[in-house]
């Protein structure tokens, strides 16, 4: 099914290159950036293993063109319900739909360039799991994060509960895995979740001006900053082991014509 996404303010800028569409996502160009829409409104946007598979897909072919940044958002008042439960069957056989996530969220964090998730309406359990593996969140006024995992009888991945532990802290992790409670707009932003809160329906048009901010950098710098982002993340940091990438930035023909170009515009000679 291919939505009409027009109807939706600020999803489609004014000026594309183009869209394409796979099972349940849709993709917009605008030079060298890119959308990707879940788009299964009738469903909430529910993540069903097509939609998934085919984040996979569109996330590679990503990953291996010239792009400066991508953007993650949906179609509808809802971000997403969570896991679609046509494919969840309450056995082990549901660790297929937890391995795929996983694989999702991995191209996600490991993803070239800048990912910006761009959230309307309720995000809901697997859907908060995919959207904090972005480098960055605008939530419109209106939306929320839940995460009713002991409600439906299970224990949530503990290496994403052991994540958001570490961005939430306990005692708001607690009330939110515990007794289900929502964590809004304000909340996100207030624990650094979020990087702001825009009004209802403009979070895809302030995603497109980071993403177009995000496209005047240096690729490679961007890409190396971002690596050095998930190292500090993931507690494996050593400043050793990034002295070299840094020198080889600092050296870069690339950098030498950007500081010739900011000094050019300073006035100051060369």
């Amino acid at each position: 099914m291919i939505v009409d996404l027009s109807s939706t303010p600020g999803l489609v800028p004014a000026e594309i290159d183009g869209t394409s569409m796979k099972a349940q996502l849709e993709i917009i160009d605008q030079g060298k950036l890119r959308a990707l829409v879940l788009c299964n409104p009738r469903r909430r946007n529910a993540l069903s293993l097509a939609m998934m598979n085919s984040l996979l897909e569109a996330l590679a072919e990503a990953a291996s063109e010239k792009l400066s940044a991508l953007i993650l958002t949906s179609t509808g008042s809802t971000f997403s319900a969570g896991a679609d439960l046509t494919d969840i069957n309450g056995t082990l056989d549901d660790l297929k739909f937890d391995e795929t996530l996983e694989f999702v969220k991995q191209s996600i964090e490991t993803f070239p360039f800048p990912v910006i998730g761009a959230i309307e309406g309720a995000c809901i359990g697997a859907a908060f799991d995919l959207v904090t593996s972005c480098d960055m969140l605008l939530v419109a006024e209106g939306a929320y994060f839940q995460i009713p995992a002991a409600r439906l009888g299970l224990l949530y991945n503990p290496s994403s509960i052991a994540k958001w532990h570490t961005r939430l802290g306990s005692s708001l992790l607690s009330s939110m895995l515990l007794t289900g409670n929502l964590l809004d707009a304000k909340q996100a932003v207030h624990k650094g979740l979020a990087i702001e809160s825009v009004p209802t329906g403009k979070s895809m048009e302030r995603a497109w001006q980071l993403a177009e901010k995000a496209a005047e950098g240096n690729p490679e710098a961007l890409s190396v900053t971002k690596a050095l982002l998930r190292d500090l993340d993931s507690g494996s940091f050593s400043a050793t082991n990034w002295e070299s990438p840094r020198r080889k930035l600092l050296g870069s023909p690339e950098r030498r014509k950007a500081v010739i170009q900011a000094k050019s515009k300073l006035g100051i000679k060369y």
